[in-house]
């Protein structure tokens, strides 16, 4: 028996409502990483387009996606877009636990006052709780959510005025182009990851059972998580056991995901991002593409001035530096145009740095 009444849609509605079998319509393949990836479409504006307020780019959210984590009433006004966020500006770079995520709410009438924040964060984690135990004080405040006392996810929802965002994003717009201008922040340098063509060609696995890797959580290379092989699969996929109980076990995870552990450390050190001897044959490909991409960005301006462009999450944490300025935009200008032209500064690559010098 069903729990509910088919919807009143369904009841009286002609036809088949979805494809047939709906299995093929209704999965989506958001990461792309899938041998047989469903149909899906994903909606994604950038930041040429003047209704995009993020500096990045944004992807739609359907409202059916939100229901029953928002007011009717707020999904009725407002179209959700989600931005590349994956921390709270507020926190240290890199100190952000995983799953965080941020949506705008744009008010559907042109003549909307205000705009909606929506951020969905990690409160707490399991593993500690089962540790320390659930009559544990220590648990509480921030390590858990209020209402049940347990660990979980949290919805955050702000309202802002849509004159004092737009205000407040133009600012850093100005800020990006002086900034990019004088070459004083610029897009921290990645060590560049092996592509899928390279590690198709490869019969014989790259790690064996029991070897300790770290893995790209989330896709992005962002969030790199310790594991263990646990099994090594026929076509050169592992499956792996995270050492953060958040992620749980992972199966069949292509190489291309997987590195040695304490890789992603070594590059934010600057090791392993210049070329040294005894690189292998298909590092130095890759660092022979590189010096020929620097070099063709020589050639064409608008590769250049990609190149020169901050990340977003540095743009997206440009108002510290306006903090530190007191808020004052001029006296903000005026400080970084002092700091390039003072010898031996050199560029930053950490915004929170940045906005300490200024």
């Amino acid at each position: 028996p069903r729990r509910q009444p088919y919807p009143a849609w369904w009841q009286h509605g002609a036809g088949q409502p979805y494809p047939a079998p709906p299995q093929g319509a209704l999965m989506n393949d958001l990461t792309g990483i899938s041998k047989s990836p469903m149909n899906s479409v994903i909606i994604i504006r950038d930041t040429a387009d003047p209704r995009n307020l993020s500096g990045g780019k944004e992807t739609f959210v359907p409202e059916r996606l939100l229901l029953g984590l928002l007011p009717q009433c707020m999904l009725e006004e407002y179209l959700f877009w989600q931005d590349e966020a994956l921390e709270a500006t507020a926190l240290t770079p890199g100190t952000g636990k995983p799953g965080y995520k941020r949506l705008r709410g744009y008010p559907r009438d042109k003549d909307g006052e205000t705009i909606v924040f929506v951020e969905f964060n990690t409160i707490g984690n399991w593993a500690d709780m089962m540790v320390r135990g659930y009559n544990d004080t220590s648990t509480s405040g921030p390590n858990v959510i209020e209402a049940t006392q347990l660990p979980g996810r949290s919805v955050r929802v702000q309202r802002m005025p849509k004159v004092s965002v737009e205000a407040e994003f133009k600012a850093r717009q100005r800020l990006a182009v002086q900034l990019e201008a004088l070459q004083l922040l610029v897009k921290p340098k990645a060590a560049k990851r092996k592509s899928v063509e390279k590690e198709a060609k490869s019969d014989e696995p790259e790690w064996k059972v029991g070897d300790k890797v770290e893995f790209d959580a989330e896709g992005n290379g962002h969030k790199w998580v310790a594991a263990e092989v646990t099994k090594v699969h026929k076509d050169c996929h592992y499956d792996l056991d995270p050492s953060e109980a958040w992620v749980g076990a992972q199966t069949r995870v292509p190489p291309v995901f997987i590195q040695k552990n304490g890789a992603h450390k070594e590059v934010e050190q600057g090791e392993g991002v210049w070329h040294w001897d005894g690189m292998s044959d298909s590092e130095d490909e890759d660092w022979a593409e590189d010096q020929d991409a620097d070099q063709g960005d020589n050639d064409d301006p608008d590769a250049k001035a990609a190149k020169d462009a901050i990340a977003f999450e540095q743009f997206d944490r440009l108002d510290l530096v306006l903090e530190a300025a007191g808020g004052d935009e001029d006296v903000c200008m005026s400080a970084c145009r002092h700091l390039a032209a003072v010898p031996g500064v050199n560029p930053f690559t950490d915004v929170t740095k940045l906005a300490a010098a200024v």
